[in-house]
């Protein structure tokens, strides 16, 4: 037993080393890995910052007005072409008298429209 006992405990106890040191190599290579994706986000972060920043300066009304004008030839629309409710024609809706029976062509209304019928 003896005979057998010595080269078992000396190839066990190889094995366990080689299986701990394959391990080491992993965990090596692993953080090497981690920091590599730590420092990639930092870098994203970084240009995310950069890129909201940008964002917030080409969303300033004056130089989208700018850009309008210069790209796309439009000018501020000023006060004269607002009119008033009243100067609106009129609906297809408020012209129709109250006796007349919309549903005459047999077609129902939705729920919702019933109400604004009624």
């Amino acid at each position: 037993m003896r005979r057998f006992a010595i080269p078992l405990t000396v190839t066990v106890t190889l094995a366990i080393a080689v299986t701990l040191f394959h391990l080491k190599q992993q965990f090596g290579d692993m953080e090497k890995e981690l920091a590599q994706v730590n420092r990639t986000i930092v870098t994203h972060r970084e240009m995310i910052k950069v890129m909201r920043g940008e964002w917030t300066y080409l969303n300033r009304p004056a130089w989208i007005a700018e850009m309008a004008t210069k790209h796309l030839g439009m000018q501020h629309s000023g006060s004269a072409r607002l009119i008033h409710l009243n100067d609106l024609p009129p609906r297809a809706l408020d012209r129709i008298s109250p006796d007349t029976d919309l549903l005459a062509e047999g077609t129902r209304p939705a729920a919702s429209d019933q109400g604004e019928l009624q």
